[in-house]
């Protein structure tokens, strides 16, 4: 539902999620719930709420030993940067996850490409960013579709921000998105910060 642009609506059933998880003692549930609900926040435009909940996540999946879910955590703390305009951090958070690249599963790499190229934008550094989108749908095209589109919708935007060319002018966003049930995408800011 938050993927699909329908946030609100996952709302309450997080909440009787983590109800049930701390009811019994269930840590692991916990804590994803926690990072699911952080992303609730984030489209809300409560961003201080999201950053606290993923610390609270990324702290318990620590303790847990959960790597998995921790770079997912990372991840959604490098998209709290960016939507927050906060690009070198992102980039920082970023790098963590990079350096174990070989253990993290695709989607979260074509993610991580994706929250690469929208801090990259907003550095005024557009063909890095192009160059990240171009690997985020590379790497997701045939087995993620809502990633393919979503880092295909994102790039256009980073082209449209930058007066240059679609780099996906074969790609029908619409009617991906359509058949996948999105209602829309994150709005990412992807402008070049004012220096």
């Amino acid at each position: 539902l938050i993927d699909r642009g329908l946030a609100e609506q996952a709302r309450p059933l997080l909440d009787r999620a983590l109800r049930n998880f701390r009811s019994t003692s269930y840590a692991l549930g916990v804590a994803i719930v926690t990072s699911g609900t952080s992303r609730v926040e984030l489209r809300a435009g409560r961003i201080r709420l999201a950053e606290q909940m993923l610390i609270d996540a990324r702290q318990q999946f620590d303790k847990l030993g959960a790597r998995p879910y921790l770079l997912d955590t990372i991840s959604r703390q490098a998209e709290c940067m960016i939507v927050d305009r906060q690009p070198h951090e992102a980039l920082e958070l970023l790098a963590e996850i990079s350096t174990e690249a070989d253990d993290v599963p695709p989607l979260l790499l074509s993610f991580c490409d994706r929250m690469w190229a929208c801090a990259l934008s907003q550095l005024g550094q557009i063909g890095a960013a192009i160059g990240h989108i171009c690997s985020a749908v590379e790497r997701s095209s045939e087995r993620l579709p809502y990633e393919a589109a979503a880092s295909v919708w994102t790039g256009r935007r980073i082209a449209a921000e930058a007066d240059i060319d679609d780099p996906f002018p074969h790609f029908d966003v619409d009617e991906l998105a359509n058949s996948l049930g999105v209602v829309s995408f994150p709005e990412l800011p992807v402008s070049a910060l004012r220096t």
